[in-house]
């Protein structure tokens, strides 16, 4: 009985025991499975938006964190932490102004502290992350790979080992922030102050993009501050980095060394270093009020730095060298940011034995003084191999009108600044040479601005031997007005060993063109033609002057030419004084004191000899060619009255046994230098000669009796595509004629030719069956042609 009441409770329990097993069991997994959805809802979906709402206003109510935040989640992470997505921090407790933006913060709580009212946030962390800082309405300062760890201790912030990347930075910081409430509130920026401190931040981020690195530039910060006033308090700071490139050019350290305290930055070491030599600069900056002083003292060679400046400028700088010296500049700079970047600068600059262009220079000294609206240089001093120059500068921008005036004394020789003016001015300066050191100037200048189109240049400058285009001149003299790019000289006089040219030009570097104005020489013109362009030289290579003639030139001449149309618009009036030659149809004749106008304009020349000795007798004519063609197009009206037909016959055909007088009229079209293209029509007229010898005559003459020395010849012509057609030649004797038509190609020297035999006046009637009779036909060459009879 005993033993089975013992077996009985025995099973008894043991029934109890599984019981509870269950039922503890079953109590567990109720609980277990929704808090683990709970759990896994608040890890990936978040907290509701109530507990969201509510959890930041109690973060607030309680100044956990001074600042007010907005977030759009909340998650819980397996650790009990928050993480917080796209946080946004505020200012001002009206959340008007943003201070930071972060993508993912994880934020240690104390959660028993909840109840105890005391601080509930105890740290919060960065990893990884991208943090955005408002600059303007357009502009945020962007922080990569952030990483950092943040204590709540009390009233204290605590930023232990920050690190992030920005721009080409490698940042390092650490230090405390005092929460003693929201800062002070501030009056609102205005729309100025923003536009300019986004200005400024737009070319803080364009300089750091000028700089290459091969590992980011390190920066540390090290400070102590409050939530009141985030500018006070004390910071110290240090940028170091080592062999660097900006914008290409090589620069081996650039360091920056300050502090902060109350509001006053101080850099106590500034320094970039190069090559050869170094700049340092030590100063402040007041953040209250936004000004800035900067001393420095520099030394360092900056032509390597010639790849970061591209052209005019890097182009100078690659033609300096400092072989047996280093420039030397020091100053002063006062910045002014409330209003945007303002910069009152004092300077001087004294560089020693340097050359530039290769020409040596002793010196080069420079003190300036700018405020960013007046400028004065109070003595430039330039002395070297290649002359000396002495300048004198002030510009007054805060007047109304503002003003500019400068004067200067020069003998520099102007080809050593190749380089400095831009291409513009180089072609010109590649144009000349100075043989006898640079002209001699003396000038003022005046202004409204300090862009050189502004400016108005006046003085007076002679030179000596000097070329220019490759045209030599001995001497040249003139007054000259420099504005709006156009150099002026109205009343230039130049000298030449055979002559002497007086008038005024007018030189366009913006539009490349020159002004003649009453312009009156008397020298070589195929010498002096490149003066005024390539086009002009060709222009006046055909005419060739025993002495050089006089002329007289009003226009202008269009430089550009490799424009469609040009501009120029000239006249040219030759006087000459001597004999001209001038090669017509590839035979050089000559023109006895030619005088006559030449007009260019656009790409036609027009040629009108009005009046000239042509081998003893008179030419006049016009030739008009169109330049824009290749080969030009020409139009030809010429007249020769009484020309000795012998000397002409010997010019163009070298027959020395025709005499006689010639008189011509003529109109040709065609292209230069194509003689098949010539096309025309004409009348000559040979009187009181013996033309019986001319070479196609030569063998006609003795084949007809009593036929007697010819002395006159009439008719008139055609001329198309290299033929010379003629149906009324008549050459006369005293008592025959002989009348005939045919073709001359003077492309390929054959001749056709018929001719038949007339008697003169009162012989015509009775010899007129006669001129049946002898009838002739000629083929062959004009010196050689082959005489057949017709009938015989």
């Amino acid at each position: 009985m005993a033993n089975l009441t013992g077996e009985r409770m025995k099973s008894y329990r043991h029934y109890l025991k599984r019981l509870v097993a269950r039922l503890t069991l079953g109590t567990l997994v109720t609980i277990a499975v929704p808090l683990l959805v709970v759990l896994l809802w608040l890890r990936f979906l978040g907290l509701p938006e109530v507990a969201k709402v509510y959890l930041l206003s109690e973060i607030q109510r309680r100044h956990i964190f001074p600042f007010p935040v907005a977030v759009d989640r909340l998650l819980l992470s397996p650790t009990g932490a928050i993480l917080a997505e796209r946080v946004t921090v505020f200012r001002d407790a009206e959340r008007q102004s943003i201070m930071l933006q972060v993508d993912r913060v994880r934020v240690s709580f104390a959660w028993l502290n909840w109840w105890r009212g005391t601080g509930l946030v105890d740290s919060a962390s960065i990893s990884n992350a991208d943090v955005s800082y408002p600059v303007g309405p357009q502009e945020t300062a962007d922080f990569h790979e952030v990483n950092a760890d943040v204590a709540f201790e009390g009233k204290n912030i605590k930023i232990e080992n920050a690190q992030a990347r920005f721009l080409n930075l490698a940042l390092s910081l650490r230090g405390t922030i005092h929460n003693d409430g929201f800062p002070v509130a501030a009056k609102p920026p205005t729309e100025e102050q923003i536009a300019a401190r986004q200005a400024t931040w737009q070319a803080i981020v364009r300089a750091m993009d000028d700089i290459g690195t091969e590992q980011p530039i390190e920066v540390e910060l090290e400070f102590e501050s409050s939530t009141r006033d985030l500018n006070g308090g004390r910071a110290n700071f240090t940028l170091d980095g080592r062999r660097l490139t900006w914008r290409s050019a090589p620069v081996d350290e650039l360091s920056i060394h300050g502090s902060l305290n109350d509001g006053i930055v101080e850099l106590s070491d500034f320094k970039i270093g190069l090559e050869r030599g170094e700049l340092t600069a030590y100063g402040e900056w007041n953040l209250v009020d936004r000004n800035a002083e900067l001393q420095f003292t520099s030394s360092m060679d900056f032509t390597t730095l010639a790849p970061a400046f591209p052209g005019p400028l890097g182009e100078a700088l690659s033609r300096l060298d400092f072989a047996n010296s280093v420039p030397v500049a020091t100053g002063r700079v006062l910045f002014d940011l409330e209003q945007g970047f303002h910069a009152d600068i004092q300077a001087d600059l004294d560089w020693r034995d340097f050359t530039f262009n290769g020409t040596s220079f002793d010196r080069l000294s420079i003190p300036i003084a700018y405020d960013g609206k007046r400028l004065l240089i109070p003595g430039l001093k330039i002395a070297g191999q290649a002359g000396n120059v002495d300048l004198e500068f002030f510009f007054d921008g805060t007047q109304v009108t503002p003003v500019l005036n400068g004067k200067i004394t020069s003998n520099l020789d102007p080809t050593i600044l190749k380089g400095v003016f831009g291409q513009g001015m180089d072609n010109f300066l590649g144009s000349c040479s100075f043989a006898e050191g640079g002209p001699k100037i003396e000038a003022t200048a005046t202004g409204s601005a300090l862009k050189t189109d502004a400016w108005t240049v006046k003085g007076k400058m002679t030179t000596g031997k000097f070329v220019y285009k490759t045209a030599a001149f001995d001497t040249a003299a003139s007054d000259f007005t420099f504005a709006d790019s156009k150099l002026n000289l109205p009343d230039l006089e130049v000298h030449r060993p055979e002559g002497s040219g007086t008038g005024a030009i007018i030189y366009d570097f913006k539009n490349r063109s020159v002004e003649l104005h009453n312009l009156v020489t008397q020298v070589n013109v195929q010498e002096v033609a490149p003066v005024m362009g390539p086009k002009f030289t060709s222009y006046t290579a055909p005419y060739h002057f025993t002495h050089p003639p006089l002329v007289h030139a009003n226009g202008v001449v269009d430089l550009a030419s490799e424009k469609k149309d040009l501009t120029t618009d000239l006249t040219v009036q030759v006087d000459g004084k001597s004999p001209m030659e001038w090669t017509l149809f590839h035979v050089p004749y000559s023109f006895d004191s030619p005088n006559g106008t030449l007009i260019f304009k656009n790409r036609r020349l027009t040629v009108n000899m009005k009046k000239c000795g042509f081998y003893d007798g008179d030419l006049a004519g016009v030739l008009d060619m169109d330049l824009r063609e290749n080969p030009a197009s020409y139009t030809l009206d010429l007249n020769l009255t009484k020309v000795d037909f012998k000397k002409f016959m010997t010019r163009t055909w070298h027959y020395e046994k025709s005499s006689g007088s010639l008189t011509a009229q003529t109109h040709l079209t065609g292209n230069i230098g194509r003689m098949e293209t010539m096309n025309g029509t004409g009348e000559i007229k040979i009187e009181d000669g013996d033309i019986t010898a001319i070479p196609f005559l030569g063998a006609l003459t003795p084949l007809i009796p009593g036929f007697s020395v010819a002395d006159a010849a009439h008719g008139h012509f055609t001329a198309a595509k290299g033929v010379i057609h003629t149906d009324d030649m008549n050459i006369s004797s005293e008592i025959f004629a002989l009348i005939g038509n045919g073709s001359y190609n003077f492309m390929t020297d054959r001749l056709s030719l018929d001719m038949r035999v007339n008697a003169n006046a009162i012989f015509g009637i009775p010899l007129y069956p006669l001129s049946k009779i002898f009838e002739f036909h000629a083929d062959g060459t004009m010196k050689d042609p082959d005489w057949q009879s017709k009938n015989f």
